[in-house]
């Protein structure tokens, strides 16, 4: 039975699934005790939806899914701010400290946001002219000869706010690789030449996330973790690949199955799903994911000739 939580926002009977009851324009969801949003998973928006504010409260979001064309989370005109005067790297440093890194935009949890009408973040101007010029700086840090993250005050800064931003971008362009849905010429031309994440490369950023391994990882400019592996989506989800933990027990199991009931396995890498786990021959976790996928034919989907699913 649905729950509403807060005015025009309900949960459903598991409490792992949310949604913004249809025809409202505006959301604002501000901190309140007692109020406790982090069991919940999957967020649904509704396509009259122009504005939601509050979405770093879910601290244990994994998708978000909206129907509608308005950029809902009005990160355009604050990404536009924080990237004035890129020159001065003093001015620069300490807009992002103080007005970015305190204030995360979404939850570290968050995985996807599946949007196949809206222009996704990486499209605006403002994004392009401000993550220009946070490349220069970890280029500069990196040409420098490697200057750690707590070598200096503007490094340590660079380095969490180049995380959030990255963060942003891949949680659209996953969610682009996720949907079974075709997206509008307009949303598509958003993301230009980027590559689409393949199945296995959805897989493994998925299961990394599951499994903890969350973008704060990301936290230099050399070593194992060093945000320049976040510059490239191949290179980021070849990293994502290498932490994942292929143990066949009840904590990998119960991982998956979350992955499963949240949406995030699709009829697109549902396939490689059972690929991946047979050729490890984890034979309990293979037979859950048959189980669930009998019980779910949409995972079972074809293709139609445009590579969309019916």
């Amino acid at each position: 039975m649905d729950k509403e939580i807060f005015p025009g926002l309900f949960t459903d009977g598991s409490g792992r699934h949310a949604f913004v009851e249809p025809g409202i324009q505006t959301m604002t969801l501000r901190p309140q005790k007692g109020r406790n949003l982090s069991e919940i998973r999957s967020l649904e928006l509704p396509e009259t939806l122009e504005s939601f504010a509050g979405i770093e409260q879910f601290l244990g979001l994994r998708v978000i899914r909206y129907s509608g064309t308005s950029e809902i989370f009005s990160f355009e005109e604050p990404i536009r701010w924080l990237g004035r005067d890129t020159g001065d790297l003093f001015a620069f440093s300490a807009r992002l400290a103080t007005n970015l890194i305190p204030f995360r935009p979404v939850p570290p949890t968050l995985c996807a946001v599946i949007a196949p009408n809206m222009r996704p973040i990486q499209a605006g101007a403002g994004w392009k002219h401000l993550m220009a010029a946070m490349e220069e700086q970890v280029k500069a840090a990196e040409d420098a000869g490697g200057l750690r993250q707590d070598a200096s005050r503007e490094c340590v800064i660079l380095c969490r706010s180049y995380t959030i931003f990255k963060h942003l971008q891949w949680c659209f362009s996953l969610g682009r690789a996720l949907s079974t849905e075709r997206y509008s010429a307009e949303a598509e031309d958003g993301y230009g030449k980027e590559p689409v994440f393949t199945p296995e490369e959805q897989l493994s950023l998925l299961l990394a996330s599951v499994q903890g391994h969350i973008y704060e990882e990301f936290s230099g400019v050399v070593g194992d973790r060093r945000v320049g592996l976040m510059r490239d989506p191949q290179d980021f989800a070849d990293e994502r690949k290498r932490v994942i933990s292929w143990r066949d027990n009840e904590q990998f199991r119960h991982q998956m199955l979350e992955l499963l009931e949240d949406g995030l396995v699709t009829a697109k890498n549902y396939p490689t799903l059972l690929d991946m786990l047979t050729r490890r021959r984890m034979t309990a976790a293979t037979a859950l994911a048959i189980r669930f996928g009998s019980r779910h034919p949409e995972l079972r989907a074809q293709p139609s000739e445009e590579g969309f699913f019916l």
